[in-house]
């Protein structure tokens, strides 16, 4: 062990700053995957409305789903994150 002792405070403000960071990244992820699944859909929506093959639709099903629990994911990620932190340490 180190002779100099890190405070409480310190070590908390330490720690605050990593979750500050994560929960930019879980934020900024969650706008990704966001904009993506709703580009994903869409896409569905066309390809659905030219009567594609059943194995296609099922291919662009699956994408979908696998987007939307990252979203999920990433949002409950950044809502435990704000939620440790409070309101008046997290960003924007």
């Amino acid at each position: 062990m180190s002779g100099k002792q890190e405070s409480p405070v310190a070590r908390m403000e330490r720690l605050a700053k990593r979750l500050r960071l994560f929960y930019w990244v879980a934020i900024t992820l969650r706008n990704i995957m966001f904009w993506t699944m709703l580009i994903r859909i869409t896409s569905l929506v066309l390809v659905v409305t030219d009567h594609a093959s059943p194995t296609t639709v099922t291919s662009l099903v699956q994408l979908n789903v696998s987007h939307a629990l990252s979203f999920l994911i990433m949002a409950g990620l950044a809502a435990v994150i704000k939620r440790t932190l409070g309101d008046e340490f997290t960003p924007g």
